[in-house]
């Protein structure tokens, strides 16, 4: 069996992760989707995207998180919006 390689936020890059960030029309990524390999290839390395990615069992403390200001989570998930909507 591989070794999972861990992120500063704890995830790894293969097992099941949900993601937590903010849904957008025009992208795959809606909240809440859970990816059972791992964070997606085009967001593994992504500075903002990446950190929107938690382990399962740690969902609830995401949710908590991401409505709190002053949280990371909370802080890339405002950079996610303000990334996408820079894009437009």
């Amino acid at each position: 069996m591989g070794k999972r390689k861990k992120r500063a936020n704890g995830v790894t890059k293969s097992g099941p992760v949900v993601y937590v960030g903010p849904a957008f029309r025009d992208s795959f990524l809606s909240s809440f989707k859970v990816f059972r390999d791992g964070i997606p290839a085009e967001f593994a390395e992504d500075p903002i995207y990446s950190h929107l990615f938690v382990p399962i069992a740690g969902l609830n403390q995401a949710m908590v998180d991401v409505k709190n200001k002053g949280t990371l989570l909370h802080t890339f998930f405002t950079k996610a919006v303000a990334a996408h909507n820079k894009k437009e």
